[in-house]
């Protein structure tokens, strides 16, 4: 089991594939994968319901130990690094950019 972050689109793009947007810190997960990760934080499980957060949707952003994927459509996108003018979501943990 890994431990998950997950990151909540909050602008006006949120529940869009828009890698640069700004993001809130929902919580976290521990699951054997990202996809794992993805079903847990959803709403009808009791433990990310508690967090009293949304359920984690399109645009919204998963970090592993190394990589940010952000959740698509269908399946997830990992996201590159940012460029060095860009804040990392260890700067700035509000933007996905």
């Amino acid at each position: 089991m890994k431990q998950y972050h997950i990151f909540h689109s909050t602008g006006i793009n949120k529940f869009e594939e828009v890698e640069c947007q700004p993001r809130v810190y929902a919580g976290f997960v521990n699951a054997s994968s990202l996809e794992k990760a993805f079903e847990y934080a959803q709403n009808d499980h009791v433990d990310w319901a508690m967090n009293e957060v949304r359920s984690t949707c399109v645009g919204d952003v998963i970090q592993d130990d190394e990589d940010f994927y952000m959740v698509c459509g269908i399946g997830f996108q990992k996201l590159e690094e940012p460029e060095e003018h860009e804040p990392t979501f260890d700067e700035h943990p509000h933007y996905g950019c």
